[in-house]
């Protein structure tokens, strides 16, 4: 009797939650970002990444949030290594920790770098220094300097 009880019970139970609304995330909409660039004009904050989103806001939050409303999908920014920052925006690093991993690799860029060319660059030319060490207070931030058809990754 308490199989039959019990049977039943998983029966119903399977029955109640096959009918509640999924709260995941549609992989096929996903947007798995490899490199983000960020620079500002004029008091705006401007987000590049290498699948081709782009965002801006007066503040850095803003922006984050403009990136994720217009694109083609849900950026998905855990998958980030590489955070790439205009050099008038160097320290304000500190104001970008909350949006991204740890992890994620720092390098302020010289120039305007095209997204594909500086990702397989980047994923070469590994750089040292990363957000966990910003937060602890390493200064030591290599640069990547971008030519017409060159890339450089000096560090310090």
């Amino acid at each position: 009797m308490k199989r039959i009880a019990l049977g039943v019970g998983l029966i119903f139970l399977a029955g109640i939650l096959g009918r509640l609304p999924s709260s995941g995330s549609d992989v096929a909409k996903l947007q798995p970002v490899e490199v983000i660039y960020i620079y500002s004009t004029l008091g705006t904050y401007h987000m590049e990444t290498d699948t081709g989103d782009h965002g801006r806001g007066k503040t850095v939050q803003e922006a984050f949030a403009d990136l994720q409303k217009t694109s083609r999908g849900e950026i998905f920014l855990e998958t980030a290594e590489h955070f790439l920052v205009a050099p008038q925006l160097a320290n304000s690093l500190d104001s970008f920790i909350p949006y991204l991993r740890p992890g994620c690799s720092v390098t302020i860029a010289t120039g305007k770098p095209d997204m594909e060319q500086v990702a397989q660059f980047l994923s070469t030319h590994k750089p040292e220094c990363t957000l966990n060490d910003v937060r602890a207070g390493e200064n030591r931030i290599p640069i990547l300097i971008t030519g017409e058809e060159r890339m450089e990754l000096v560090q310090p």
